[in-house]
């Protein structure tokens, strides 16, 4: 028998050994980590319905959301007249989506101009950015700019 503590070499490895009967091991997984992989794909279904459910409700809380943004970050000389334009674009969209009027699809070019604009710093949004944000948010809501 040889010792079990030498290493096989890479290049001339050991022939495999008969296991013993007190040696074999059982394979598969153990009956806590299938339990835990059970709950956790249960919950990860209820997670799913859950999001497919009040998906619509979740869309409207983000856009909700960037709005409050946006309007935070609009420039200090915007004329009150462009900031109604721009809030009612905004309110026409909400109700759009809360009566299945605008899909929630077509709402993600509109998504990456709120986002851009969202994301610059106070103060550097044009009124160029605003115009345009306020014509996408009118078009998808039906209204004509």
């Amino acid at each position: 028998m040889t010792d079990p503590h030498d290493v096989p070499s890479p290049f001339q490895p050991r022939p495999p050994q008969p296991i013993g009967p007190s040696e074999k091991s059982r394979g598969g997984c153990s009956r806590p980590l299938l339990l835990g992989c059970a709950a956790l794909l249960v919950l990860l279904g209820i997670g799913a319905v859950v999001f497919v459910v009040k998906a619509r409700d979740i869309v409207q809380w983000g856009f909700t959301r960037m709005e409050t943004e946006v309007m935070a970050r609009l420039p200090a000389d915007l004329p009150a007249a462009e900031r109604e334009r721009l809030a009612g674009a905004f309110t026409a969209v909400r109700q759009g989506l809360e009566n299945d009027q605008v899909d929630v699809a077509s709402l993600q070019p509109v998504q990456a101009k709120i986002l851009e604009i969202a994301g610059k710093p106070q103060g550097q949004v044009t009124r160029e950015d605003v115009r345009e944000l306020t014509e996408r948010l009118e078009r998808l809501a039906g209204r004509s700019p």
